[in-house]
């Protein structure tokens, strides 16, 4: 596994930074749509930080639809 920068596990008010202050309910969206995983540590919802890795590489090389708008 290659390090990519992003720590192991990261909040979703972390994930919404480190994707350009993408809102709220669409962090919550790529959770239900598979895009980035996530676990459940007590009451927290913790995205996998390789797993957000991996989104935003889709992204950059243009393999994921965004939503208009």
């Amino acid at each position: 596994m290659k390090p990519t920068g992003i720590t192991p596990l990261v909040s979703v008010k972390e994930a919404q930074r480190l994707l350009g202050g993408r809102g709220r309910g669409r962090i919550y969206a790529l959770m239900a749509d598979g895009e980035i995983d996530t676990i459940k540590d007590g009451n927290r919802r913790l995205i996998v930080g390789d797993s957000l890795a991996r989104y935003i590489t889709r992204l950059i090389a243009g393999r994921v639809k965004t939503p208009a708008g």
